[in-house]
């Protein structure tokens, strides 16, 4: 697997890569890293779950690709609380999702409360 994203920039720009929304006090960050078998299979199925993350409390995303393997994937979600987000992480559904989306190796999930300052 190429180097880890999350290494080679701080949080802070990573932050700043999309159109994320104002966040309250509750929301939370959850950056989700694995490789794919092949990206454009793999983001079709990750698009056509969309409504499914957001009814569950995705409130933004934005998928980072390496530049030098463009099926190593790091996703920046925006979810409405953490424990949501780790409920979702959790879920065996995601999981089933994830292989049948591509997905080769174990993802590697992170989660942070955003703070206001």
């Amino acid at each position: 697997m190429a180097h880890s994203f999350i290494s080679s920039i701080s949080l802070a720009t990573a932050l700043t890569l999309g159109p994320f929304q104002i966040a309250t006090a509750q929301e939370a960050i959850m950056i989700v890293q694995h490789q794919v078998a092949d990206y454009e299979e793999w983001k079709s199925v990750f698009d056509d779950a969309l409504a499914t993350r957001q009814s569950v409390g995705e409130t933004a995303y934005r998928v980072l690709v390496d530049p030098a393997d463009s099926n190593s994937v790091t996703v920046i979600f925006q979810w409405d609380t953490v424990e949501r987000a780790q409920i979702f992480a959790a879920d065996p559904i995601l999981e089933n999702g994830m292989q049948g989306a591509g997905v080769t190796s174990k993802p590697q999930f992170n989660f942070f409360k955003i703070s206001d300052g």
